[in-house]
């Protein structure tokens, strides 16, 4: 089910985010933020949920860098007034309904 939403979704962004991993990025159903998919499997790793005022539906953009000086890549999506919101990832967490930010954690 998800490998057929992933390859008909025509906002599906696709970037590496470590050696071992590339990921997927789309925008959710109700616009609230983005969907992480693993490239690999299909299995969603996590949410990047952003401010309403922060979607950008027509023009998604990613940047990958380490925004926070921790060693490790971090996701940063820019937003429609060209604002960047980064996100850690933490390959340690596991995406579920009792977590769906999953692998990712706003960096403030």
């Amino acid at each position: 089910e998800i490998h057929e939403r992933l390859v008909g979704s025509e906002m599906c962004i696709r970037d590496r985010l470590t050696d071992d991993l590339s990921i997927c990025v789309s925008l959710l159903d109700d616009s609230s933020g983005y969907a992480v998919y693993d490239t690999y499997d299909g299995q969603r790793i996590g949410t990047l949920l952003l401010p309403n005022d922060q979607i950008s539906v027509d023009n998604l953009e990613l940047k990958i860098a380490d925004a926070n000086s921790d060693g490790k890549n971090d996701v940063g999506v820019v937003s429609h007034n060209s604002n960047i919101i980064w996100f850690n990832f933490s390959p340690n967490k596991q995406y579920s309904k009792e977590n769906p930010n999953g692998c990712f954690e706003a960096i403030d």
